[in-house]
């Protein structure tokens, strides 16, 4: 049963039979679309060639190290690749180290800060290829991680996501979780709560927007 209790359900439900109609409607969709395949190609084949677009905002220590990983899972996956990295809220002088010590990486640089998905918006307005990774400034790759994605690329695929390990050792392996609330007289309080049992992708949600993802370009 998903929640933990009946004032929790209720709050949740609207969200909870959206997620179950959206299950179920994309498995129609599914049916449908494996339908077309058979008929004939529903999506261009896909181009070899990989981007990376990695926001950061005034950060190039942190920055130093994801683009050190980057570069060592690039180096696994034999297509072009394009890395770009959008910079913002701070000098652009602030960054020379990353740039002399990376020189391959396309900058696109903001004195002003950006919001997430501003700084995302640049990044891929210079992406040239297929698929794109979208990578958190404070995320180190494994050295696998991007063949691993790579490989479940797809005609019909639009979005792959990868696997986050904290570095925290409390034992807790989501990144943002399952979240609940409560009131008392200073406020209104959000905190994480345990994701019980659930409907998988009612557990994803909240996390989606947080893990790193390949997603495919559509014109």
């Amino acid at each position: 049963m998903w929640g933990t209790r009946w004032r929790q359900r209720l709050r949740l439900a609207p969200l909870y039979a959206a997620i179950r109609a959206a299950d179920v409607l994309g498995r129609a969709g599914n049916a449908r679309r494996e339908g077309d395949a058979r008929g004939g190609p529903i999506a261009a084949p896909r181009q070899p060639g990989i981007a990376l677009v990695i926001p950061d905002r005034d950060a190039p220590a942190m920055l130093m190290d994801a683009l050190a990983s980057a570069y060592a899972a690039l180096a696994r996956v034999d297509e072009p690749h394009q890395v770009v990295v959008v910079t913002n809220g701070a000098a652009a002088a602030a960054y020379d180290d990353v740039r002399a010590a990376y020189p391959d990486v396309e900058f696109e640089h903001s004195g002003e800060p950006l919001g997430f998905s501003a700084a995302i918006a640049r990044g891929l307005a210079r992406v040239r290829h297929d698929w794109t990774y979208l990578m958190n400034n404070d995320v180190t790759l494994d050295i696998d991680a991007l063949a691993h994605v790579a490989a479940h690329r797809g005609e019909n695929v639009f979005s792959v996501s990868s696997q986050i390990f904290q570095r925290s050792a409390d034992g807790r392996r989501e990144e943002t979780g399952f979240t609940d609330w409560y009131a008392d007289r200073t406020g209104v309080h959000v905190f994480h709560a345990l994701c019980r049992r659930m409907p998988i992708s009612l557990r994803i949600l909240p996390e989606a927007a947080a893990r790193p993802c390949f997603v495919r370009r559509h014109s």
